[in-house]
């Protein structure tokens, strides 16, 4: 019953999530709605960001050492140019004649999905919930103005944060 009561008075004031995470911030909610990627984001040295002339191998022993399971490569001006996971390297590996000595942009994600460091970490967890075929673990971290990477969002800290 009071919760039937509740809903009905949220309905008639026009009591919004957004409302619900001003009033109660501290809960997971409310962390959310309020709180933006560049908070919870990976940056400088815990992030796994390559050059796109990085060999498969070297690659592969970079993210190993970030715990990442993913590199971001990116140009010299620090731009995205993809995205490269355990599984494409997994992949690469079963179907061909281990080639670790070629450059990461044969077998990277060209074009990978991104976020902004402004966007809300709701925004960041729908992107990668809904993203098809199947959900991602991990987004790179744009800059909005100027469209460099500055970061990654990996779903093991959203997880530890309780964002999830």
């Amino acid at each position: 019953m009071g919760d039937a009561l509740a809903m009905a008075l949220m309905t008639l004031r026009d009591f919004s999530r957004d409302n619900f995470a001003f009033f109660h911030p501290g809960g997971a909610l409310g962390r959310k709605l309020l709180l933006t990627v560049n908070k919870v984001m990976r940056t400088g040295e815990s992030a796994c960001l390559i050059q796109q002339d990085c060999i498969i191998l070297d690659a592969l022993f970079l993210m190993t050492q970030h715990r990442s399971g993913t590199a971001i490569v990116v140009n010299s001006q620090g731009l995205l140019e993809g995205i490269l996971t355990d599984g494409d390297i997994r992949r690469y590996v079963m179907y061909n004649n281990l080639f670790l000595q070629n450059p990461v942009t044969n077998i990277m994600t060209t074009s990978p999905v991104t976020v902004y460091e402004d966007q809300l970490i709701d925004d960041a967890i729908r992107i990668m919930e809904q993203h098809t075929p199947g959900a991602i673990a991990v987004l790179p971290v744009q800059e909005r103005h100027s469209k460099k990477v500055i970061g990654l969002i990996h779903l093991s800290d959203l997880l530890k944060k309780r964002l999830f």
